[in-house]
């Protein structure tokens, strides 16, 4: 029994290890800055397509896979980007 504590015990010290320096890697490279910034500059490229702010766009939830028909207006002052995609 003490054999298999001291092997879950290492694994999850491991695995705990493994995020702090990932999470460490990705703040001093600024990774997650680089990526939000990217998503930005996607949206925009993607909305510069359109004419007008009142112009209906298609939108698809990421978490729910639902697809809502809103304005390009709306989809810029949503809280919930990170959650929706352009279609």
């Amino acid at each position: 029994m003490g054999e298999y504590t001291f092997l879950i015990v290492c694994i999850a010290v491991t695995i705990i290890i493994t995020l702090l320096i990932r999470e460490l890697v990705m703040w001093y490279w600024k990774i997650n800055k680089l990526i939000e910034s990217l998503d930005k500059i996607h949206d925009m490229l993607h909305l510069s397509l359109y004419d007008k702010l009142d112009e209906n766009i298609v939108v698809t939830n990421i978490v729910t896979k639902k697809q809502n028909s809103i304005t390009i207006r709306d989809y810029l002052s949503s809280p919930n980007k990170k959650h929706i995609k352009i279609s």
